[in-house]
């Protein structure tokens, strides 16, 4: 299950954005990784309301969405 897929908005970077901004994107995929079922669930049910409720996975995958701009030396970086 991915940790996002909980949310009620949509957490989807925009490509048309990134590229009329001059940004790069470089996706770094992760995992939250939890002791035990019960941790898992006060933590999503925090971030989620009732869907985070009852997981069903220990480890949850999501990816984060490096957003590097072109010569400007900025870095920003989104989880999604």
């Amino acid at each position: 299950m991915s940790f996002t897929a909980l949310s009620d908005h949509s957490l989807a970077s925009d490509p048309g954005y990134r590229q009329t901004s001059g940004l790069d994107l470089e996706v770094v995929d992760t995992v939250f990784e939890f002791d035990d079922i019960g941790a898992a669930g006060r933590l999503l049910e925090f971030y989620f309301g009732d869907r985070g409720r009852r997981p069903t996975h220990r480890v949850m995958s999501f990816s984060v969405a490096r957003c590097i701009g072109r010569g400007s030396g900025g870095v920003v970086t989104l989880a999604r």
